[in-house]
């Protein structure tokens, strides 16, 4: 019996381990895993804002006759456009430029040339609403935009230049 035993001791661990063999698990295949990039999140951006151009500026000088600070009767309109501007375009400061022809003395032309920027902005002020700072730079006969050796290149140089400046937008 003994060698019995010995022999089913045997086969009983040969069957052992030919069951622990035949039990050991099926190896696992992996499905391979994909990773899609991550899509990046639409970007709203705001609406671009509206580009407001500025009216153009009136292009006409105010104009004066010989030897005078007076504005005429025929610079109304130009004197019109240009407070329109300066009220629609809320500037809050507005150099007004005097000129004179090279008629006269120098000293003469420059107090001629402030007498012409003042008097527009009187007129500029009794049209235009609201706080706008005027300055007055007189130039006399430095500044000519034509030569001064005819009358139409002197009627040429007796004017006032309008500039605004410093829009309170």
């Amino acid at each position: 019996m003994k060698n019995l035993s010995k022999f089913s001791l045997l086969a009983a661990a040969v069957i052992g381990l030919s069951a622990c063999a035949s039990s050991q698990p099926e190896p696992v295949v992996e499905e391979p895993v994909v990773i899609e990039p991550a899509q990046p999140e639409p970007v709203v951006e705001p609406a671009p804002e509206p580009v407001v151009e500025a009216a153009p500026a009136p292009s006409a000088n105010i104009e004066f006759a010989f030897d005078s600070s007076k504005i005429g009767p025929g610079e109304q309109s130009d004197l019109q456009q240009w407070a329109s501007y300066i009220q629609e375009g809320a500037y809050n400061r507005v150099e007004v430029h005097g000129h004179a022809d090279d008629t006269g003395s120098a000293d003469y032309n420059r107090k001629l040339s402030a007498d012409r920027a003042n008097s527009t902005v009187q007129a500029l002020r009794n049209l235009v609403s609201g706080q706008v700072d005027f300055v007055v730079v007189p130039h006399g006969e430095e500044q000519p935009l034509a030569e001064n050796s005819d009358e139409q290149g002197r009627q040429l140089n007796r004017r006032v230049e309008i500039v605004p400046q410093g829009a309170s937008l």
